[in-house]
């Protein structure tokens, strides 16, 4: 034969030669190899699944127990190769089984870098990202004091076990949860939260619905419903922090908040709330000094509709023709804790609308933990005044 270019002979193999066919030898050779390397990385992901549970049960979920009184259980663990591993049913209950469950994870998630955690000594601290998916939680404050109490050790002050890793993140979706003290229930409903470290504080969201409600009430109805959501940052050791708080709705006992914005703020030892600004003419401020345990605040307001920010409902609904009244007022109070004493004062300047009685209503409160006083109430219309 010849090429097609330069008539030049080509060689050809002879008939029935196996020179480019692998012999038998070869696949056997091959196929070992490929089943050896396939062996190698199972044993390799199961030696590391060991390693990462090995350290979250020997590091987080007994320093967890040793720190609180609490246990810590699962049903399963399910690995994802390279990516991460899930624990289903995830329980907290007193160590003993002294009380019911405290609380229920359906599913936690504890994602990690593989090549991060394959070299590292201490496993845990290679997880990046934890998240938690439908969950239950019922806390007694007077049974559970100890879980709370070590709980807040643990988040205000890490120990190395703890310690987060720089660029850890948390996620949870659909998480539910009760807090029980003094005859009153304060529920959370539905709550998604999203915590992400940033140098030494937390960035953090989240959105939840709640309410609190008196559990001897015969109607059952909430005294308090409210939807919130929260944006900001705050300090590891929870010394500081900044935050955006939108108040999407609020109701207490037929009274409807719109919606609102504050921002909440702790420097040094004080707790500050101060209501962001909008188009309504109201100032609001609280602050809190948890060294002195006194609560103060203040408002003013000027020429204020207060349906721009209120509304009545249910046996309060006859009385929505007051909130279109005009309204110029302020005001300041003082509560101490440690001592019990209140004073606070205020006055009122308003114009009534017609449907309301068409009138001009003013006074000046001022009072304390034992009395309140009125210097003077004045109502004044076309027809006359009244005061006392």
């Amino acid at each position: 034969m010849f090429s097609a270019n330069k008539g030049e002979p080509v060689k050809s193999l002879p008939k029935g030669s196996t020179a480019e066919r692998p012999s038998p030898v070869k696949k056997l050779l091959g196929a070992g190899c490929l089943f050896a390397g396939i062996m190698l990385g199972l044993l390799l992901f199961s030696a590391l699944t060991h390693s990462v549970m090995a350290g979250i049960k020997e590091g987080l979920l007994e320093e967890f127990e040793n720190e609180t009184g609490y246990t810590l259980s699962y049903r399963s663990v399910s690995p994802s190769f390279l990516r991460f591993l899930e624990i289903r049913d995830m329980v907290v209950c007193k160590a003993g089984g002294e009380t019911p469950e405290i609380a229920r994870f359906q599913q936690l998630r504890f994602y990690y870098n593989f090549f991060d955690i394959l070299f590292a000594a201490d496993k845990i601290k290679s997880v990046e990202r934890i998240e938690l998916e439908r969950a239950t939680v019922d806390v007694d404050a007077e049974r559970d004091a100890g879980l709370i109490d070590g709980v807040v050790r643990l988040i205000s002050s890490p120990t190395e076990t703890y310690r987060l890793s720089p660029r850890f993140s948390l996620d949870g979706r659909k998480l539910n949860g009760v807090y029980r003290t003094d005859g009153s229930d304060i529920s959370i409903d539905n709550l998604y939260l999203s915590v992400t470290t940033v140098d030494r504080s937390l960035a953090f969201s989240l959105h939840t619905g709640g309410r609190a409600e008196n559990v001897t009430r015969a109607d059952g109805r909430p005294d308090v419903e409210a939807t919130l959501q929260v944006t900001g940052k705050v300090a590891t050791d929870l010394s500081r922090f900044e935050a955006g708080l939108t108040v999407e709705s609020l109701r207490v006992q037929g009274i409807s908040l719109r919606k609102q914005r504050f921002h909440l703020r702790r420097a040094q030892d004080t707790l500050t709330l101060v209501r962001a600004h909008d188009r309504a003419p109201l100032d609001f401020s609280l602050s809190y000094e948890l060294g002195a345990e006194e609560l103060s605040g203040s408002f003013l307001a000027r020429d204020l509709t207060p349906r721009s920010i209120i509304f009545f409902e249910r046996d309060l609904a006859g009385a929505a023709p007051l909130l279109s009244s005009v309204v110029t007022a302020s005001g300041s109070l003082r509560y101490t804790v440690r001592e019990n004493k209140l004073a606070y004062f205020a006055e009122l300047d308003s114009r009534l609308p017609v449907a309301a009685g068409s009138g001009r209503l003013s006074a000046v409160v001022s009072g304390d933990e034992h009395r309140v006083a009125f210097t003077p109430v004045r109502f004044s219309s076309r027809i006359g005044e009244v005061e006392f």
